[in-house]
């Protein structure tokens, strides 16, 4: 119960108005604020006895706590909270140990994983030990290297023996009765760039039969790499490019015939070509139209890339340049900005028959008949003397016309 004293110094009469008779209502209907407020004026000191408010106890010390009175004046709802606090906690904590179990097994097999991974990276090691490793870069010693294994990788030696062609029957396929190797083959079916001069019938046979020309050996990319002397260089005409190109196209219509109407499309267009340019200028139309398709997901034979065609095929390139018989230009006469032939010719004519008609003399003068006065083709002159602007029946020198 709060202090009446308590209640009267709060709560004066300027504030509330209270009369005698609700005075004891009103009072117990304070009672809670007041224990509230007095839980707020003693917030944060405990007993340090039993840790408790102090305002269940009789002093504000330990010594002066009697814990065992102070138990009818605990709240039963904050035991409970209390309680359902502590129980939560034991659930936390029974949780992060299962979790804590299940993370070290995780840990446990993923280190047994990259134990073992670990065990078969050593053994790989092992063997490739024991296996001869691809030569790199020769040193500048001048003993003989030889390798241990007729490998294909290995070096070839510079002897006067035939080349084994055991590896290479296995490399090539037979198409259209010439060998093709497997790479090259690849190559065109992946739609890489190849070079007609790879597919040379010249060339394929040089390469699989006996060469006489010796082996020459490059290094690419720090090994060294046997390479035939070609037998030709360069494509010097379209019937080379046809002979390499009928190859060519059958790998391509061998994997995916519905190209051949625009293969047969592309051979007409370089063969149209070849009637009008040099060969130099379509051998590089090829070279550029091919290589921009092998960058295309889906490559197209019969769209001409007018870019390539215009600026590779100009008119430096004409093979024979039609020369006009009328100006002598690139242009064919029915283009030609002159007059035709035609028109040259009756003009020519007209000119000499006015030359002409000036050398004659006007007959329709003499009698002083002529319409044409001054702009008459015909001499105006006596017919018998000569005599100039003087018609024949006017003239004193000559007889008059009347007396014959």
């Amino acid at each position: 119960m709060v202090d009446p004293m308590y209640f009267i110094k709060t709560f004066s009469p300027q504030h509330v108005e209270i009369s005698t008779m609700s005075f004891t209502a009103v009072l117990l209907h304070f009672n809670t604020m007041a224990e509230s407020k007095s839980d707020i004026l003693e917030a944060g000191r405990k007993c340090s006895k039993c840790r408790g408010l102090i305002r269940h106890h009789i002093g504000p010390h330990g010594t002066k706590c009697d814990f065992e009175i102070q138990k009818e004046y605990r709240d039963q709802d904050v035991e409970v909270d209390v309680t359902n606090e502590i129980l939560e906690l034991k659930n936390l904590m029974e949780r992060m140990m299962i979790s804590n179990e299940t993370f070290k097994q995780d840990v446990k097999t993923e280190m047994e994983s990259m134990k073992h991974e670990i065990l078969q990276i050593k053994s790989r090691s092992n063997d490739n030990n024991d296996i001869p490793s691809t030569f790199s870069v020769p040193s500048m010693s001048p003993k003989k290297v030889v390798p241990s294994a007729p490998a294909k990788s290995s070096i070839p030696v510079m002897t006067e023996t035939k080349v084994s062609t055991e590896a290479d029957e296995s490399d090539t396929s037979m198409i259209l009765d010439y060998p093709v190797p497997q790479k090259t083959i690849k190559a065109v079916k992946s739609g890489k760039f190849v070079n007609m001069i790879d597919l040379l019938p010249a060339n394929l046979v040089n390469d699989y039969n006996e060469n006489p020309d010796p082996i020459i050996l490059t290094l690419d990319n720090g090994h060294l790499r046997q390479q035939h002397k070609r037998k030709v260089k360069t494509i010097t005409s379209f019937n080379q490019w046809l002979s390499a190109w009928s190859i060519y196209e059958c790998i391509l219509i061998e994997q995916n015939p519905i190209l051949y109407s625009s293969l047969i499309a592309y051979r007409t267009l370089i063969q149209e070509a070849d009637k009008k340019f040099h060969w130099n200028a379509i051998n590089l139309y090829d070279i550029k139209f091919r290589t921009k398709l092998a960058q295309s997901p889906s490559p197209k034979f019969d769209k001409m890339d007018i870019t390539f065609y215009v600026t590779t095929l100009d008119a430096t390139c004409v093979k024979n340049t039609i020369r006009c018989h009328r100006c002598s230009g690139d242009h064919k006469v029915s283009n030609c900005p002159f007059q035709t032939s035609s028109t040259m010719a009756q003009t020519s004519s007209s000119d000499t028959k006015q030359k002409a008609d000036k050398d004659e003399v006007c007959n329709n003068y003499q009698f002083g008949n002529c319409k044409y006065g001054t702009n008459c083709y015909r001499m105006h002159k006596c017919n018998g003397c000569g005599t100039l602007n003087v018609p024949r029946s006017k003239c004193t020198k000559c007889p008059s016309l009347s007396t014959h």
